[in-house]
């Protein structure tokens, strides 16, 4: 099954992390492989240190899953396979800012709501 799917089928908004943590699995070794077709150990490194998948599966569980554009990853996966470096780079970033977007739009709310216990 793809990410796409797994992400699709785990509610926005589930208690348990078990699925959550499955699906963060599998979207961390799609990322992974890219890092490993890419031929870019660098990056495959930056991947397994930044611990994205321990972060997503707790932002997950804090904030419930994100909302994806459907096929966010299949089509990610379409233009890599095409072949074009420059396209593979710009989609690829444009992957990564709208989850850095999802996220500053999920913590916003937080910021504003003065979500620290005053001593």
């Amino acid at each position: 099954m793809n990410v796409d799917c797994l992400f699709a089928a785990v509610p926005l908004q589930e208690p348990s992390g078990d699925r959550s943590f499955t699906v963060n699995k599998s979207h961390q070794d799609l990322h992974i492989r890219i890092a490993e077709c890419a031929r870019s150990e660098l990056l495959k490194s930056e991947i397994d240190k930044s611990h994205v998948l321990l972060f997503n599966w707790l932002y997950d569980l804090t904030l419930g899953r994100p909302i994806l554009p459907p096929d966010f990853h299949r089509d990610l996966i379409d233009v890599i396979a095409k072949g074009n470096p420059q396209q593979a780079e710009e989609c690829m970033r444009e992957h990564v800012i709208f989850g850095l977007k999802s996220i500053q739009s999920s913590i916003e709310p937080l910021h504003r709501g003065n979500w620290r216990l005053k001593h």
